[in-house]
């Protein structure tokens, strides 16, 4: 009994020694201060330019990069763009929102343009991730018309090229700014002369080592975590390749896929005006797809440096690497020659991969992926998450914890979008403004306050016809003049006020002769574009019934005018140039007045000898009215290997090309519907028509219900603005709806006959 109490006793004491020693461990530890928070992960975006996903760029010249995504990271096979236009794709990728929403209609004007400037700029990814506490870097090409001299808020590192996505002899500019006021730009450096250091990728993947040098030289405990944008050259044209890959992928030739060299008279017009390809056509696209791939080893170069670097730096674990591109590109699909900007899956799929934290490794997502996601997943990640709700796009690190929790094969909805806008614009948003085309932020209302429907549309549009109902090639859009610009002012030694048909003979000749006014005889006001088109009308005897309704122009002949024109333009002390009545060429390169565009009149003693001329020749007859061509020759490609066929006329775009488009893929339906601004539609089931071949349009038009709440759903989407309606799927269709059991036509022809 004794030796138990003994034991009891000391078993209490030992009890209470570990309860007091227990009680003086928290004030132990914050002594020694409390735990440090882990450190915010650095993010990293590379985006390549032009790169496809359907012609198997990736893994023939990505070999590297592919696997090493696909073994430590996820793979998206549904990542689409929103808009298969250069500044517009990146655009939404800096902000996170659809085109009609950021602005950036185009690559001209409205590129990095007032509206973007005023409205969007100060609240792009940069600057949100330098509120997030990010030091923030911007590498390599950023959007078209530039201003070199200053910098765009947001960026603590600022590496931009002056031009776009030049190879070699280039020049780049570097600054800083704030994310409140921008900043200027301090230096510019010109990359010239060696060919093996000064390889745009090459400065690109010297400039993100010293980045990431300067990163990891700083202590954990005081690092800034890092949010850089790295975007390469490759593979856009001319796609001029490093010495050591020119005579890689010698043989090789561009995919033939089903709809390779097909004409497809179903189709909206710029394809269906494309011929078979020629032999010196079907050549020039297989060169220009070995050169891209040539141009695209540098980037595989380019990925595996940057991941030797994060590792050897210890940087890997607390990093996430996102690569993609600006949109898809096209290699003689449906004749083209080559280009993007059209609806179809070449154009507007594009690879995208990530790694991180918190990424599954060997993943493949089917669910949708957007460059609208870009932005959101950025601030997700950063714990900002509040920074991202004015964005229409959402964020991918949302939808990967939400395949995590599912333990089958998730659904295609999972409360993810099922559908997405994809749009096209080819006007500037002032002729959008005029014309009542552009129906988002800047269309014209109704007089009840409601902007119009997009049913009601084609009725607003018949001024604008399909030209594959004119004759040749010529786009009859039958803009109008303003009101105030219908008087239209030529200056010589004296000055004559014209009204617009008078103007429009003017430039129909101007354009014929090939010469242009630079001294003197220069015109006020000329916004040839917008009123050629008005040439056809007023030639034979007057304007439209609509057009004399809105008084855009005189309703009287060219002709009453002749005498006029004629005189003005002999006035050979003022212009030194031929009128139109004797000869249409201009007299010379020394003419006081006047300067000779050569691929116009194309004559002998303008150039050095024949061959030119002949040149000159087939550039004036590449160009169509209405439709943007170019003529490739072999001058095109400035390094090896070079290019040995013959001269080709490629024709890209059209005045009238602009698009608004719904892809759609979830478990029941996988289709892409559009709407052209001329009024036609294209319908394509993608499950049975993967390539597109066949237009099924008019089968979904000839079931009004199922057209109509199509294109409801449409024209939700062109206006749509934040994420929660542009990517919750709220608007989404289901099987339960009256008007819709599924886009598979067989199902619509059931439908039709209960």
């Amino acid at each position: 009994m004794y030796y138990v109490k003994v034991d009891s006793v000391a078993a209490c004491l030992l009890t209470l020694f570990f309860f007091f020693s227990t009680l003086s461990c928290p004030a132990a530890t914050s002594a020694n201060g409390p735990t440090p928070p882990k450190p915010k992960p650095n993010i990293f975006l590379v985006l390549a330019d032009d790169l496809d996903e359907r012609l198997g760029s990736v893994p023939l010249a990505l070999n590297n990069t592919l696997k090493y995504f696909s073994k430590h990271g996820t793979i998206f096979e549904n990542a689409f763009v929103t808009t298969p236009v250069c500044c517009p794709s990146r655009s939404s990728m800096l902000s996170g929102l659809y085109a009609h929403n950021h602005g950036a209609l185009t690559n001209n004007d409205e590129c990095n343009g007032e509206f973007w400037k005023k409205n969007i700029e100060h609240k792009t990814i940069g600057v949100r991730m330098q509120q997030a506490g990010y030091q923030t870097a911007y590498i390599g090409k950023y959007l078209n018309n530039l201003n070199l001299s200053a910098v765009p808020p947001g960026w603590d590192h600022w590496f931009v090229q002056r031009g776009n996505s030049k190879y070699y002899n280039f020049t780049m500019v570097r600054g800083s700014s704030n994310s409140t006021h921008g900043g200027l730009t301090r230096e510019r450096i010109t990359y010239s002369g060696n060919e093996r250091v000064n390889y745009f990728t090459s400065v690109i993947q010297r400039e993100t080592a010293q980045l990431l040098e300067k990163l990891a030289s700083v202590s954990p405990q005081e690092r800034k975590p890092m949010f850089a944008i790295i975007s390469l050259p490759a593979s856009h044209g001319r796609a001029d390749a490093e010495p050591q890959y020119r005579r890689h992928f010698a043989g090789v030739k561009a995919p033939r896929t089903p709809n390779f060299n097909v004409r497809s008279p179903d189709k909206h017009w710029i394809i269906r005006f494309r011929h078979e390809l020629s032999e010196t056509e079907l050549n020039l696209i297989d060169f220009s797809y070995r050169r891209r791939l040539q141009t695209l080893r540098s980037v595989d170069d380019f990925m595996t440096k940057v991941f030797r670097r994060l590792n050897r730096f210890r940087l890997q674990n607390n990093s996430y690497v996102f690569f993609t591109s600006d949109h898809g590109f096209h290699l003689g699909q449906f004749a083209q020659l080559k280009g993007k900007n059209q609806p179809y899956e070449e154009d507007t799929r594009v690879p995208m991969f990530a790694v991180g934290p918190g990424v599954p490794k060997g993943n493949r997502v089917r669910q949708i992926v957007l460059n609208i996601d870009l932005a959101p997943t950025f601030v997700d990640i950063a714990k900002v998450a509040h920074l991202n709700k004015d964005m229409d796009g959402a964020s991918i690190m949302m939808l990967l914890r939400k395949l995590k929790k599912q333990r089958t094969r998730p659904k295609m909805s999972l409360g993810w979008r099922t559908s997405f806008l994809i749009t096209k614009f080819k006007h500037s948003q002032q002729n959008y403004e005029d014309d009542h085309l552009f129906l988002g932020r800047w269309g014209k209302k109704s007089p009840q306050g409601r902007t119009p429907s997009l049913e009601q549309a084609p009725a607003r549009r018949k001024r604008i016809r399909d030209p594959g109902e004119v004759s040749d090639v010529r786009l009859n859009s039958h803009y109008q003049l303003p009101r105030q610009r219908r008087n239209i002012t030529v200056t010589t030694n004296t000055t004559v006020t014209m009204r617009a048909a008078m103007v429009v003979k003017l430039v129909r000749w101007m354009k014929h002769s090939g010469c242009r006014p630079i001294q003197r005889c220069t015109l006020q006001y000329l916004r040839a574009e917008r009123i050629s088109n008005l040439a056809d009308e007023v030639a034979d005897g007057g304007p439209s019934p609509r057009q004399r309704s809105r008084r855009a122009v005189v309703p009287a002949p060219v002709s009453m005018y002749d005498s006029q024109i004629l005189s003005l333009l002999s006035e050979q002390e003022a212009c030194n140039c031929t009128p139109p009545a004797l000869e249409n060429a201009c007299t010379g390169q020394q003419a006081v007045g006047w300067k000779c565009n050569r691929y116009a009149p194309c004559r002998t003693h303008h150039f050095e000898s024949e061959r030119e001329q002949r040149r000159c020749q087939r550039a004036k007859d590449c160009k169509k009215e209405g439709i943007s061509c170019q003529l490739i020759t072999p001058r095109h490609w400035r390094t090896p290997p070079y290019y040995t066929g013959g001269d080709v006329c490629h024709c890209a775009n059209t005045r009238n090309s602009s698009y608004w488009c719904e892809r759609r893929i979830d478990e029941d339906d996988d289709y892409l519907f559009c709407h052209f601004v001329t009024g036609f539609g294209e319908f394509f089931d993608m499950r049975r028509d993967p390539w597109q071949m066949n237009n099924k349009h008019s089968e979904i038009e000839a079931r009004p219900s199922v057209y109509n709440h199509i294109m409801r759903r449409l024209s939700y989407l062109r206006t749509c603005s934040g994420h929660q309606q542009c990517s919750s799927g709220q608007f989404a269709m289901t099987s339960s709806d009256p008007f819709w059991t599924s886009s598979r036509l067989d199902s619509v022809e059931e439908a039709s006959n209960q």
